[in-house]
C-alpha cells in the first residue's frame, strides 16, 4: 500500500529516485511489479539491461513487447554481443512470442464462441 501512494507521487524527481532506489537494492522483484507507464519509461531510458524490462512486460503480461525487447538484443549488430547471449535473448524471445500468440489465440476462440452462441462480450 505504501509503495502505490508513493508511485502516485506527481514528484518526477522522487519517483525516479525510487525506481533507482529500488533497482539497486535488491528490490528489482517489487520494482518490476509496479504497474505504471513512467516505470516503463525509465526502464527503456536508463536500464543498461534490456534483460528488466523483458522481465517488466512478462511480469505485466505483455508478451509481445517482451518478445521485441529481447529479439532486437538479439539481432543487435551495434553492440558487442555475445553469442551465447544472443541465443539466449533470440530463445526468449520466441517463448514471449509464443506466449502472445497463444493467448490471441484463446482470445479469438472465446470469440468466436460467443459469436457462435448469440452471446455478447462481458462489460
Amino acid at each position: 500500500r505504501m509503495l502505490s501512494i508513493a508511485t502516485s507521487s506527481s514528484d518526477k524527481s522522487f519517483i525516479r529516485g525510487l525506481y533507482e532506489y529500488l533497482a539497486s537494492s535488491g528490490h528489482v522483484d517489487t520494482l518490476l511489479r509496479i504497474d505504471s507507464s513512467t516505470l516503463e519509461a525509465w526502464l527503456q531510458e536508463n536500464s543498461k539491461d534490456s534483460h528488466l524490462l523483458w522481465r517488466y512486460y512478462t511480469v505485466h503480461n505483455i508478451h509481445w513487447m517482451a518478445g521485441e525487447v529481447v529479439w532486437n538484443r538479439g539481432i543487435n549488430t551495434t553492440e558487442k554481443v555475445s553469442l551465447e547471449e544472443r541465443v539466449e535473448c533470440l530463445t526468449r524471445a520466441t517463448g514471449s512470442y509464443s506466449t502472445a500468440l497463444r493467448e490471441l489465440n484463446n482470445e479469438k476462440a472465446l470469440l468466436q464462441r460467443r459469436i457462435a452462441s448469440g452471446g455478447s462480450a462481458p462489460n
